[in-house]
């Protein structure tokens, strides 16, 4: 059973497997990025929701592969 603790971390967990339905895969070495293996929470109190470079270029990727 998964369980999420507010709407904040389930907004991050469905983007997160949204990227997984795009066909995106883990971002590795940047743990504050969307498509990291791990959720991280902040240190304010939040989930980091936001796109890093890392993220940006994967799901570039995978609308490339697409065309």
């Amino acid at each position: 059973m998964f369980v999420v603790e507010n709407l904040e971390h389930l907004a991050l967990v469905l983007a997160h497997e949204l990227g997984h339905a795009l066909r995106i895969e883990h971002v590795e070495h940047e743990a504050s990025a969307l498509m990291s293996p791990f959720i991280r929470y902040e240190r304010d109190g939040g989930y980091g929701f936001r796109l890093t470079e890392a993220d940006i270029t994967a799901l570039e990727a995978a609308f490339a592969a697409r065309r």
